[in-house]
C-alpha cells in the first residue's frame, strides 16, 4: 500500500483553494492540476508500506499529544521541474505545524520508517507540469490567494491509489487532537 500521513480539509476550504486551482488552470498553457478532493497537506510520505505496519503507524499517530491549532495560507510558489513547474500554496510559519511534523518524523524514523531527508516545506500542490501563459506571472496570481485560517484538529493516514484509473487519496486511519 502506498501511504502518507497528512491533513485533509473541510469542503469550504477545498472550494476556496479549488478557485485558486481554477485561476491557475485558466492562466496556463498546460498542466496536470490537482483534483479538489485530493488537496491535502503532507506531513510524512511513507511510500510502499506492508499492511501489517499500519498498526505501528497508528500507534505513532496516537502517541502525538497536541491541541488543535490554526494555520494560514500565505503565498503561491513553485518548484522548478523539467517539462513544467509544480505550483503550490504555502502556509505562514507555524511553530505548532513544525512541531507536529518534527515529532511525527522523529517517531517514524525511530520505528524504522524511511522518510525523505529534506527541509519541510508545508504546501498544497495545485498543479504539476504547469506552464503559465506568458501574459501572467506568479506574483499576479499570488495576490488572489484566499486569506484562510484553517483549524488543524486531525491527522490522517492516507492511502494513495487508483480507482478507475483516477488517482485517489483515501483516509484509512484518523487521530483526533485533544482540546
Amino acid at each position: 500500500m502506498r501511504l502518507f500521513l497528512g491533513i485533509t480539509f473541510q469542503e469550504e476550504i477545498l472550494q476556496e483553494v479549488g478557485q485558486t486551482i481554477h485561476r491557475l488552470k485558466k492562466n496556463s498553457i498546460k498542466g496536470n492540476f490537482t483534483r479538489k478532493k485530493n488537496l491535502h497537506l503532507t506531513l510524512a510520505f511513507l511510500g510502499e508500506i506492508d499492511e501489517r505496519q499500519i498498526i505501528k503507524i497508528e500507534e505513532i499517530m496516537n502517541s502525538i499529544d497536541m491541541n488543535p491549532f490554526v494555520i494560514e495560507l500565505d503565498i503561491l510558489g513553485k518548484f522548478r521541474s523539467r517539462g513544467g513547474d509544480i505550483y503550490w500554496i504555502g502556509f505562514k510559519e507555524s511553530a505548532q505545524l513544525q512541531r507536529l511534523y518534527e515529532e511525527l518524523s522523529r517517531k517514524l524514523r525511530k520505528n524504522g520508517f524511511l522518510l525523505e531527508d529534506r527541509p519541510y516545506t508545508p504546501h498544497l500542490t495545485l498543479g504539476r507540469k504547469v506552464i503559465l501563459d506568458e501574459k501572467i506571472d506568479i506574483e499576479t496570481l499570488s495576490k488572489e490567494i484566499p486569506n484562510l485560517q484553517i483549524e488543524i484538529s486531525e491527522i490522517h493516514l492516507i492511502q494513495s491509489h487508483r480507482v478507475d484509473e483516477v488517482l485517489t487519496y483515501t483516509p484509512i486511519r484518523i487521530k483526533l487532537m485533544q482540546n
